[in-house]
Parts: C-alpha cells; structure tokens; sequence
C-alpha cells in the first residue's frame, strides 16, 4: 500500500500549513464523491474544483490503480484518477490518490490509498490525513 505524508520540523509556515489543509480538503471531498459507477475522471473534477475554489490547479493525474500489475510492480497499468479516463469504478478497485501540490514557495504530499465499496470507499490506512507537526 503506498501512503506518504508531510511533516513539518518546528511550526509550520502559514503558507504551508494552508497548503495542506486545501489539499486534505480536495482529497476529502474527492473520496467523499466516490462510488460504484462514476468515472475515474468524476472523482478527479471534484478535486479540481476544491482547489479551484482556492485558486489552485494540479495537471497532473490525481491518482492511480494498484494492485497486482504486470510486469509485475505496485501500480497496474490500467485506470486512472485523471481528466479523461472513463473508466467506470467498481468494488474491489483500489487506488492511490495523490493530491501533491507544488508551488513555487511551498509543496505538500498527503495521499491516500483506498478501495471501492459497495457504497463509496474504504481507506486502506489508518494514518490521519493532515500535515504532521514535529
């Protein structure tokens, strides 16, 4: 299972620190909309649209399918949490959303593995989603 989190030594910049809230905050909202039934690229706008509210973008894809992959490796070569990718989610799908956000001052990486439920999702950590403070 892939999972990274930032971690500040000492207090956290206010830039940094709101950087991570809107970026546990896109993921939250992202992993709230997900379900049995919607595209790969549903859950990446509802991402996209957190940030934008926040005067962010990310290009990037917002994720990806793991699982057993060939060759073999972590990421499987299949669906993605990007604009564009139709792939319909059904149970038992897992991925890796990976809400990084690098600006020119200031970047953050709190991620989140997940499978897909019956009914949404279920994170495959325990693990706070949130910037950590040392």
């Amino acid at each position: 299972m892939n999972l990274s989190r930032s971690i500040a030594v000492g207090p956290p910049s206010p830039a940094f620190q709101n950087l991570s809230d809107v970026a546990v905050e896109a993921m939250n909202a992202a992993l709230d909309h997900v379900r049995p039934g919607i595209a790969c690229s549903e859950v990446e706008s509802v991402f996209r649209r957190s940030l934008v509210r926040h005067g962010l973008e990310k290009e990037a894809r917002l994720g990806y399918s793991i699982g057993l992959g060939y060759p073999p490796g972590a990421v499987e070569r299949t669906a993605s949490l990007r604009r564009g990718d139709e792939t319909v989610l059904q149970p038992g799908m897992c991925f890796h959303m990976m809400p990084g956000l690098w600006l020119d001052d200031v970047g953050v990486a709190i991620t989140q593995s997940f499978a897909v439920t019956e009914t949404g999702h279920e994170p495959l950590s325990s693990t706070p989603r949130k910037l950590f403070v040392k």
